[in-house]
């Protein structure tokens, strides 16, 4: 049952002006497929960032806020604060991203970030806020083709929501999660395109029944000039309950290197679709360090 509380809109403002403040903090996910926009250029600065790391570390951290309907008689309004650490070898990754969240609706939705699921109409019910930790998403990346001047780069990944959120306050499932994804990306000049296709297999929560489904993303960047790049991608999903509507929305965004190792992007999302919120803002900052330099930081 949700309780009556105020959201947390202030607090997590502030801890995301913190995170991006602190050198060597958590830095953001964003939205579902949002960084794998910048994959061919990331892929390389990974691997010339240090003359022989074990593994190259982006520290993300940012804010992302959605509102809209769902397909429902109630909006509901959702803040996503993720942490997330991303390790990179040289041929494979692995991101832990740890998100806290706060849902403010009528029990018309459980989860956030890209875990949105409609599990009611919102008649009748007393609008609430309910805040706290989301659930953890693992992911392993494999890169399996490193592209050639005509053919674009593939990489494999898996990902596993772990169920961390509380189901009872309707921050997640309270189920485990898998995905399986195909990612490719291909630049020309200043120009880069890329696109993901997945499938997700939902675990079997009590109280309602979700369908397995397919999704996907398509989009394209170009450089303004050397340090700042513009983006748009578009999103889509089945529906994954009979009476929900699939995902569809559009994503543009603005990136802009801030020195050698800082990032900085910010983002506007569009709803095309009942499934999708009506519209979105976030942003997030990324740190690009090593073991070494964290070593030295910390004075191991």
């Amino acid at each position: 049952m949700r309780t009556n509380e105020s959201p947390l809109q202030g607090r997590l403002l502030l801890a995301a002006a913190l995170a991006t403040l602190t050198t060597f903090t958590f830095v953001p996910s964003g939205r579902a497929n949002l960084l794998s926009a910048e994959a061919t250029e990331d892929e390389l600065s990974a691997a010339e960032f240090s003359d022989d790391p074990f593994y190259n570390i982006r520290l993300t951290s940012g804010l992302d806020f959605t509102t809209g309907n769902y397909g429902t008689s109630d909006s509901t309004d959702i803040w996503y604060a993720p942490f997330t650490t991303k390790l990179e070898a040289e041929n494979h990754a692995f991101k832990l991203t740890v998100p806290y969240l706060s849902i403010t609706d009528a029990g018309s939705v459980v989860g956030g970030g890209d875990q949105v699921i409609v599990v009611g109409d919102g008649t009748g019910g007393e609008r609430r806020t309910e805040e706290g930790l989301g659930d953890i998403i693992g992911v392993a990346s494999f890169y399996v083709f490193p592209g050639t001047e005509s053919l674009p780069i593939v990489d494999l990944n898996y990902k596993i929501k772990f169920p961390t959120a509380d189901k009872d306050r309707g921050l997640g499932t309270g189920e485990f999660d898998h995905s399986f994804e195909i990612d490719f990306s291909k630049a020309w000049g200043e120009a880069t395109v890329f696109a993901t296709a997945g499938y997700k297999i939902f675990g079997d929560p009590s109280g309602y029944d979700l369908d397995d489904v397919f999704y996907g993303s398509v989009g394209a960047q170009c450089s303004l000039s050397e340090l700042t790049r513009v983006g748009l991608i578009y999103d889509i999903r089945d529906n994954t309950t009979p009476t929900s509507h699939g995902i569809s929305e559009i994503t543009g965004y603005l990136s802009r290197d801030l020195g050698e190792a800082w990032k900085f992007m910010l983002y506007g999302v569009g709803g095309l679709s009942d499934g999708s919120p009506d519209w979105g803002v976030g942003f997030t900052l990324t740190r690009l360090t090593d073991f070494e330099s964290l070593g030295q930081l910390l004075d191991f």
